[in-house]
């Protein structure tokens, strides 16, 4: 403590600075990231599960599907062959065949596994039938139905597409007599295959069916074909539920779950590499952004201590000097209004510095809250301060060329921000409007990005929005410009389209995914609760003075471009809308 104690004045407003500010960005940093990735590992598990019971709600829909027609059957056996009505019996199984397009063949046999009524020719199906193990299965259990695994060995002969059989324990009568038979339904594997295909699962994702005894039956990826498959092991240690796993070097979520009816269990295997990615990418972006502010505030504490403690050394060697009777010798100081006005007074009276300068504090204290209440009160103070602040930076720099850019900018772009017209005005004063908002930003930025834009002379005079194009402007700046790189394009063009006005906003540079894509047309159209205003106030203001005809259109591809246009209805030049 001594020894902090004994630091200048300067060393002491490096140090303090800089320990406030490392301190601050690594606990938020710290905290946001550990807050993202929690919301992270949530998401996965959450959407997972989603995917996962959607999946066994479609297939179980198509088992019942299958259950249901085969307990129609069984009713009409029990029914028609009471009556000896085979023939009609017969149509409806040919009806059943062809209303259920994934059935392939119907057959009813006796329980010594004689052909009683099929839709092939008693001649194509199979002897022995009897000896097969689904049928031994069926009499074995007639409560159920029973799945067998798909196989191209159909009862028919000569049929090698692979099916599925489902078999059950039927009712009917032959003269008069109650008998047992077995009803078989051979499916097509096809729509297995395309409810599986359906749903996005990622690159490697795929689904395993193992039936009871823990055998593969199905996959929907040929590189998995037997119970050695990774797979098979992982979903046979998984009793029920979900589990993140890593195969192949890519990250997986499986989740395991039983199908009715079938005594089978359905695992699937979701790709989540992707979004295991963003994770990284966000622990990246952080550990930049950390460095980058570190550096960034020794850079700036070393010049704010430098600039502070400066001229108040030389004010301490003149005060010494004082106190040896030296009281002719001025002190001139250049720096701070404050320091300046210390100086003056201490040259005037030393008995009066103490009651001068608090004077003088109150008074610029005063005066600087009456005008910061006085532009908040007309226009975007962040906008104003940054572009003042750039304005100053660049007369100091001597650059007096885009002092004269910025201020003739800042002139125009608050001609129209400020005036108390209509909330219409031309489509050529708006684009004047983003251009200098433009300029002043190119400045702003180093040049690190260009823009060029375009108007159409014939639509020039129609009345757009006012302060419609600036917050499309703002966001092509803020999301899709690297201030690293010089070589980022923004490019607006407003064209007549049939009966419309279009203004296209284009920016190169990160794009967005369809999923962002799709949020922000949530939050535009209120379908999600935003605290960003932007695109949402713009899209509002359309609808409200245009109606359902006017439109924001969003359109990216991931690391090319962002583009979002303006799409209003055209109306006649002049006139107010």
């Amino acid at each position: 403590m001594k020894r902090l104690s004994n630091l200048s004045i300067r060393h002491s407003i490096f140090l303090t600075t800089f320990f406030i500010v490392v301190f601050s960005l690594l606990i938020s940093n710290a905290v946001t990231f550990s807050r993202f990735s929690t919301a992270h590992d949530d998401l996965v598990e959450t959407t997972s599960r989603e995917i996962n019971k959607q999946i066994i709600m479609n297939f179980e829909n198509y088992i019942d599907n299958i259950t249901d027609s085969a307990h129609f059957l069984q009713i009409e056996i029990l029914r028609m062959s009471k009556h000896n009505n085979y023939s009609g019996l017969s149509q409806i199984f040919e009806n059943t065949k062809t209303v259920n397009r994934h059935v392939e063949t119907i057959v009813l046999f006796h329980q010594d596994g004689v052909p009683i009524l099929a839709t092939e020719p008693h001649s194509k199906i199979r002897r022995n039938i009897d000896e097969s193990d689904w049928f031994i299965q069926t009499l074995t259990d007639d409560s159920i139905f029973h799945f067998a695994p798909p196989t191209r060995k159909s009862v028919v002969l000569d049929s090698f597409e692979e099916v599925v059989s489902v078999s059950r324990v039927v009712e009917y009568y032959r003269d008069g007599e109650k008998l047992e038979g077995v009803l078989l339904l051979d499916l097509s594997t096809d729509d297995i295959r395309a409810i599986a295909a359906q749903t996005n699962l990622g690159d490697t994702g795929h689904i395993i069916f193992i039936d009871a005894n823990q055998n593969l039956v199905f996959s929907s990826i040929a590189s998995c074909y037997d119970n050695t498959c990774d797979s098979v092991i992982v979903a046979n240690e998984i009793t029920l539920g979900g589990e993140h796993i890593e195969q192949d070097n890519t990250a997986m979520y499986a989740n395991v779950n039983t199908l009715k009816y079938t005594r089978w269990k359905i695992a699937t295997f979701i790709d989540v590499d992707a979004i295991s990615e963003t994770r990284k990418l966000v622990l990246y972006t952080t550990v930049l952004i950390v460095g980058a502010s570190l550096l960034m505030t020794l850079l700036m504490a070393s010049m704010l201590s430098k600039r502070m403690s400066g001229p108040l050394d030389t004010l301490k060697k003149h005060m010494e000097q004082f106190q040896k009777g030296k009281l002719d010798k001025k002190i001139n100081l250049k720096g701070q209004k404050e320091i300046v006005a210390l100086s003056d007074t201490f040259n005037m009276m030393a008995d009066e510095i103490n009651a001068l300068m608090d004077k003088v504090y109150q008074e610029q204290r005063a005066k600087r809250k009456s005008e910061f209440i006085a532009l908040q009160n007309q226009i975007n103070p962040h906008f104003l301060y940054n572009t003042l602040d750039s304005i100053l930076y660049l007369s100091e720099q001597g650059e007096n060329h885009d002092v004269q850019t910025m201020v003739a900018a800042l002139s125009k772009f608050f001609r129209i921000s400020i005036s108390n017209e209509s909330g219409l005005v031309s489509l050529r004063d708006e684009i004047e409007h983003v251009k200098s908002y433009l300029r002043i930003q190119q400045i702003r930025y180093r040049q690190a990005f260009e823009f060029n834009v375009t108007l159409d002379e014939s639509i020039a005079d129609y009345k757009v929005l006012k302060i419609s194009l600036q917050p499309l402007a703002e966001n092509a700046i803020s999301h899709g410009i690297n201030p690293d790189h010089n070589n980022n394009d923004i490019t607006i063009h407003a064209y007549p389209k049939d009966d419309t006005i279009v203004i296209s906003i284009k920016n190169s540079g990160y794009g967005i995914s369809e999923t962002q894509i799709k949020t922000m047309y949530a939050k535009m159209h209120n379908e999600m609760n935003s605290s960003s205003i932007g695109l949402k106030n713009v899209y509002q203001r359309l609808q409200l003075h245009f109606g359902s005809t006017a439109d924001l259109v969003i359109e990216s591809e991931m690391d090319h471009y962002t583009e979002v246009k303006m799409i209003i209805p055209m109306e006649r030049k002049g006139e107010v809308i």
